[in-house]
């Protein structure tokens, strides 16, 4: 009958489609539509999608016909331009193209429509299993740590607490109450001294050490206090297990059945009461499928076939959803991860992901998990895989897998600024004088600002941020000395940092700083350390000015020491060491075979000693004084070296080495004029440099024509 009903509407369809197809024909050819084969194969594919394959055909058979009539020529159905031959073949291609597609999506259709059908099957059959097995989901709560949404909404109190401290993790709305706190979020991190009276905080330690030495529910019933005072009657299931970080803790929940106790000195119906809320108190498929909503993945695998079937747990809707029915567990979860997991956790993964460390761990701690990254859109992102082994079912194994990524960043995070702070105070315990520091991802360029001076933070940097070169540039523009900009911009680069850091280990470079409207000479250092989460590259930025300033007075105070060390005290020329440093850079310039051209002059001053013994020492200075201001005034391009007592030397280049000989006849008119008057006179010897080892060897020979022309003056006057 209904494949009738189908016939039926297929013919409807095909007939609908001619009558609007001939209609559309009429329209374009009395309106003369110039291209009318884009309106048609429209038409067409419309009809090919709503109807199927009979109503495409036949408006595709009347669009064919009235094209080859409109673009024949003269409309003779028999000859054709070579454009509107090439249009026919466009259509014809497009006719053959549409049903391509059409069957194509058919086929996806049917095959979709198979699938579903299957897997409807499979998901009615997976739920009549899980019903069947629902008195025994109990044991299916160890496959998570959360019990968030069971605490939210089961009509008990329900609580759950860490062993070790004692604290409360979680608890529900009507547990809150009994401890007479106006919130779930107030009796968290608090401990059972700290909330109820020391009778009956002691009474709930006892209970949690018996639940403990158990390895199924404890369940009693219980006369307690409430946070009031008031006399109270529970029954109480506990069950201790271990989450995922692996610490132990109790999972609690206490129907209250303070009523049904009082009715029971009242009426003889309380048993049958009691018996039918204790029936009703606990669903157990419900609190599996709530529990496993906080995983991502769920595998339930046979160990001794390793098949197995995998769930995605709907949050929305507290159902388990079926995914795929498939063989070798192990070896396809160690091919998945292989192009899943982070390169960097892979190893350690595939090392410790097999089935009998599974199995041996399960043994030893009763249980076996496992943190690793899966590459989720190409981001590196944190899951825990927990496997569990029910305790009256040790042929199979249940595997949740969970995102943890964002507790593991919150960690990750915490601890670096902990360890980056760390760092910063003991840096700036160190150093004073740090007024910023960085910590840089060198990969992706993300930082992190630290700084210690109040001039620093008015700047208004961004205290963390990407592209920490490019920022850096953009912010050097308005805060860097204008006169140091252009040697910031080419030296803080990211290839000349990572550069100098690779190969010297450490980047620097100095500059001024406007800080406080005032430049202030800076030193920026750059250097890697290796931290838990990878290489970061530090920078600090050191407050030089001080030093800088200690170092130019410093340079001030070394030069006119070196200055004053250099000069003769009694007539202010260079003394002996300046010329002996003079003759040592001369002698370097002679072993590196420099073109030299020098001479040396060597001067003594005679009858000193006349003076000093006639007149005194005092007068013997001023003798001295006018001779060397006579040698000063000749030489007046060239150094004058107080070598000795009454002795004096000049090293002449340049203008008086061209001009010694004028020079040296100065000096012989100058003590021919002063004899006759009884003034200084002065011997002089000059020896030019001609490839001599050394400069000595030129001294030598100078002072040699001294005291040459010393005799020369005695012979001439009579005196030394």
């Amino acid at each position: 009958m209904m494949d009738m009903d189908n016939e039926k509407n297929k013919s409807v369809l095909a007939l609908l489609s001619a009558v609007i197809m001939l209609l559309l024909i009429l329209v374009v050819s009395y309106f003369n539509v110039p291209n009318p084969n884009m309106i048609l194969i429209t038409a067409m594919v419309f009809f090919t999608g709503v109807g199927g394959v009979v109503p495409g055909a036949v408006s595709a058979v009347l669009m064919l016909i009235y094209s080859m009539y409109f673009f024949s020529t003269n409309h003779s159905f028999f000859h054709y331009s070579e454009v509107n031959m090439q249009k026919i073949l466009v259509i014809i291609f497009g006719i053959v193209m549409n049903f391509a597609v059409v069957g194509l999506l058919k086929k996806r259709r049917d095959e979709d429509h198979r699938k579903l059908r299957d897997t409807n099957k499979f998901l009615m059959m997976t739920n009549d299993y899980l019903y069947e097995k629902a008195e025994t989901a109990e044991r299916i709560a160890e496959l998570t740590e959360s019990v968030t949404s069971l605490l939210t909404n089961m009509p008990a109190l329900t609580f759950s607490k860490e062993i070790e401290t004692g604290k409360y993790l979680a608890c529900n709305k009507l547990f809150a109450d009994y401890a007479c706190k106006e919130r779930t979020e107030d009796v968290i991190g608090l401990t059972d001294d700290e909330i109820f009276p020391a009778e009956v905080a002691a009474h709930f330690k006892e209970d949690d050490k018996k639940a403990l030495e158990m390895d199924e529910p404890y369940i009693l019933i219980e006369d307690v206090l409430d946070g009031n005072g008031n006399p109270r009657h529970f029954q109480t299931t506990k069950q201790k297990f271990t989450d995922t970080t692996g610490r132990l803790c109790m999972l609690g929940m206490s129907i209250d059945i303070s009523e049904l106790v009082q009715m029971k000195t009242e009426s003889g119906k309380v048993r049958e009461a009691y018996e039918e809320i204790r029936a009703e108190n606990i669903t157990y498929g419900n609190i599996a499928r709530a529990l496993s909503s906080d995983y991502s993945y769920l595998y339930y695998v046979d160990l001794l076939t390793d098949n197995f079937t995998e769930f995605n747990p709907d949050p929305h809707h507290g159902e388990l959803e079926l995914v795929r029915n498939e063989k070798n567990f192990f070896g396809r979860a160690r091919e998945d991860a292989q192009k899943l997991i982070y390169e960097k956790d892979l190893e350690r993964f595939l090392e410790s992901f097999t089935k009998e460390n599974i199995l041996e761990s399960l043994i030893r701690d009763q249980r076996f998990s496992i943190t690793y990254r899966l590459m989720i859109d190409d981001v590196p992102t944190y899951f825990a895989m927990k496997a569990i082994r029910m305790n009256d079912d040790s042929e199979h194994l249940v595997f949740g897998v969970r995102n943890i990524d964002k507790q593991e960043k919150e960690r990750e995070a915490a601890e670096r600024a902990m360890a980056e702070r760390t760092t910063y105070s003991r840096i700036s315990a160190l150093s004073g004088d740090f007024i910023a520091i960085y910590t840089v991802d060198p990969d992706t360029g993300h930082y992190v600002e630290y700084s210690g001076s109040v001039d620093y933070d008015a700047l208004d940097f961004n205290k963390e941020g990407d592209n920490f070169f490019e920022q850096g540039i953009i912010d050097a523009q308005k805060t860097v000395y204008p006169d140091d900009l252009e040697k910031f911009n080419s030296l803080f680069t990211r290839e000349n940092v990572m550069k100098a850091v690779e190969t010297d280990g450490i980047f620097s470079i100095d500059y001024r700083l406007m800080l406080g409207g005032k430049p202030v000479f800076v030193r920026l250092r750059a250097g890697m350390v290796n931290e838990m989460d990878g290489a970061q590259l530090i920078v600090g930025v050191n407050n030089v000015n001080a030093q800088v300033a200690r170092d130019a007075e410093y340079e001030k105070t070394l030069i006119a020491a070196r200055i004053l060390a250099n000069r003769d005290e009694l007539t202010g020329v260079k003394n002996k060491r300046a010329y002996a440093e003079m003759e040592e850079q001369l002698n370097a310039q002679i072993e590196n075979g420099e073109h030299l051209d020098f001479c040396i002059a060597v001067f003594d001053v005679n009858d000193l000693k006349v003076v000093n013994d006639s007149a005194g020492h005092q007068a013997g200075d001023r003798y001295l004084k006018q001779a060397c201001m006579t040698i000063c005034h000749i030489f007046a391009h060239s150094p004058v070296f107080r070598i000795g007592g009454d002795e004096f030397a000049v090293i002449s280049r340049g203008h008086d080495y061209e001009h010694i000989e004028e020079l040296l006849d100065e000096i012989k008119k100058n003590n021919e004029e002063n004899n006759s008057k009884g003034h200084v006179v002065i011997a002089c010897g000059m020896a030019r440099y001609d490839g001599e080892k050394k400069v000595s060897d030129v001294f030598k020979k100078a002072d040699e024509m001294m005291y040459q022309n010393k005799h020369d003056l005695k012979d001439r006057d009579g005196v030394l």
